[in-house]
């Protein structure tokens, strides 16, 4: 028999889902999208950008589980969350030269690369 905090949380993650889906109904939100969700609805875009580092953080897991270089290196006592993600795509996005980015550039990818530019693995001693 279900509980109450089950059909709710069930229904919370459902209703989630579908707003995703309605927003980001194509496989990468473009930059474009990205700036009007960043006013529009803050908190959905700080869980989808949480979603992205999230399954970035897990594909550096793997790629340590087989013996190569993760992408990139955060702190371990840094704990990364939405917001932390969209401030860094800003400050990423800031420190860029003109001209500025197309609107259809992948925040996805833009994330990657600050990521890894903000986060660099320490170098190889030795040789």
């Amino acid at each position: 028999m279900l509980t109450l905090g089950v059909c709710v949380k069930s229904l919370i993650i459902a209703i989630a889902i579908i707003s995703l889906s309605a927003v980001f109904s194509v496989n990468a939100m473009t930059f474009g999208a990205y700036k009007k969700e960043k006013v529009a609805k803050p908190t959905v875009l700080a869980f989808y950008l949480n979603a992205v580092g999230n399954g970035m953080s897990w594909s550096n897991t793997q790629l340590r589980s087989e013996g190569r270089d993760p992408l990139y290196c955060e702190p371990a006592s840094f704990a990364m969350n939405g917001d932390n993600y969209i401030q860094i795509v800003d400050n990423f996005v800031a420190g860029l030269p003109p001209p500025a980015l197309p609107g259809d550039t992948p925040v996805e990818m833009l994330l990657v690369k600050a990521l890894v530019k903000n986060f660099p693995c320490p170098k190889a001693q030795g040789g």
